[in-house]
């Protein structure tokens, strides 16, 4: 049998447009707030893939609980967790939604919207009878082939699955622990696959979620289950079927092969002396004395056996409930590590938000060190073209002032032209005329 692919695939049932119209949020109010429209039958909730909607918290399991839409009610069923599930403060394994109400899974609260078609808000004139929505039309009787064992299933969703608390318990490593689940689609039956990695099979055909009739067998793992959809009283009128058959003896004529050809003879005898009687001789009390120390011996032996076989029943019951306390204690440490992944995986997107939130802030940072680069480089520029400016005035007053100092020397070592005598000015010895002269 092929292993069925690790993601559910898109179901082939399609609600009526009659069918109450389901959107939940969750975290309203919050960052991470969130909103789906519930568009399929079946809606699973988890904390992780295949889930349609996956939540990320320590207390929720990979396959928590689903919303079925059945086409007229809108039903929420607890996956047997050990968290659970609470609808409207009170812990619920199975109940109806209604417009406005709150459902936790784990820490995370889910409010609930659901419109109803214009077209059925008044069922005044639709003729409908009270029916308990969380219960199946008819209840469904599901039979374990070839075998004795059946479950009659009554309420409106059921799990199939390796779990003990599972409706329909079967217990083999190739059946998940929550496989798949029967709900009512209407008035009808169907089944839908949970992701198992065995699949479910229905008359032989891999299905993610199908509808049933009377007589389809369900294939999980190695298991086929027959569904009976007769109505109650014809399951009572029917004759049973599956009545019980009496133990055979142990000591059957196998044990006593020693003496089929004697018992063949001894009818021949019968038939041949069927006109006349045979009187006993010391020949046949012989023979019957043998016969029945045949008998003794074999009595014994088939004795021995049945202790033998008790014996070995004991020793494989032994080892069986052995293993399955091993399987026990396997499963809790599988759900153990399950609930430390999960808790790994919260803490790891938590440490991803804080990640990106850092990421923003030091974006921002740089963001506002460039401006300032870009402010200081444009500073820097100004102060060195203001450098450059006083530079270039330096330079020129350096120039203004030799041009002075030149002139002041030609000054101090001027003389009269007719006289020869040195003129004296007016800052060191003397005043100088204004043309040039000494002061009379």
């Amino acid at each position: 049998m092929n292993n069925q692919a690790a993601q559910i695939r898109e179901p082939v049932i399609t609600l009526p447009s009659s069918a109450p119209q389901v959107r939940i949020t969750a975290g309203a109010g919050t960052a991470g707030q969130k909103t789906w429209n519930l568009r399929r039958p079946v809606t699973l909730v988890g904390s992780r893939r295949p889930a349609h909607i996956v939540l990320h918290d320590r207390a929720i399991s990979s396959a928590h609980c689903v919303i079925v839409n059945t086409g007229t009610d809108v039903l929420l069923k607890d996956l047997r967790t050990s968290g659970g599930t609470v609808l409207n403060k009170e812990p619920v394994d199975i109940g109806m939604l209604s417009d406005g109400d709150v459902f936790m899974v784990g820490s995370v609260k889910i409010q609930v919207a659901i419109q109803t078609p214009d077209s059925l808000a008044d069922d005044s004139a639709n003729g409908l009878t009270y029916a308990d929505p969380t219960r199946m039309a008819i209840p469904v009787d599901v039979r374990l082939m070839h075998t004795e064992t059946h479950w009659m299933i009554e309420d409106a969703v059921a799990m199939i699955g390796r779990h003990e608390k599972s409706t329909v318990w079967l217990d083999h490593e190739d059946v998940a622990r929550r496989h798949a689940i029967l709900f009512r689609l209407g008035k009808e039956l169907a089944v839908y696959d949970l992701g198992g990695k065995n699949g479910v099979y229905v008359n032989g055909q891999c299905c993610a979620i199908t509808p049933l009739e009377h007589g389809d067998c369900i294939t999980v793992a190695k298991f086929g289950l027959a569904i009976n959809l007769q109505d109650t009283e014809d399951m009572e009128a029917a004759p049973q079927t599956n009545v019980r058959p009496e133990p055979k003896s142990a000591f059957s004529s196998v044990m006593f092969s020693g003496q089929v050809a004697e018992a063949d003879e001894e009818d021949e005898t019968a038939q041949r002396g069927a006109t006349q009687d045979v009187l006993p001789t010391a020949d046949d009390e012989d023979m019957v004395r043998e016969a029945l120390d045949n008998i003794d011996e074999n009595l014994a032996d088939a004795w021995s056996r049945v202790n033998s076989w008790e014996n070995r029943l004991e020793r494989d019951a032994t080892a069986i409930s052995q293993q399955e306390l091993d399987l026990t204690a396997r499963a809790e440490e599988l759900d153990a590590r399950d609930a430390t992944l999960r808790g790994q995986l919260f803490d790891v997107t938590q440490f991803n938000e804080e990640l990106k939130l850092r990421e923003r802030d030091l974006s921002r940072q740089i963001a506002d060190l460039q401006a300032k680069r870009d402010e200081l480089t444009a500073r820097e520029s100004a102060i060195a073209e203001k450098e450059a400016a006083l530079q270039e005035r330096l330079t020129e007053a350096q120039s203004r002032e030799n041009g002075v100092a030149q002139r002041w020397a030609r000054l101090r070592s001027a003389k009269c032209a007719s006289c020869g005598t040195p003129f004296r000015l007016a800052g060191a010895s003397g005043d100088v005329s204004s043309n040039g002269k000494p002061a009379a």
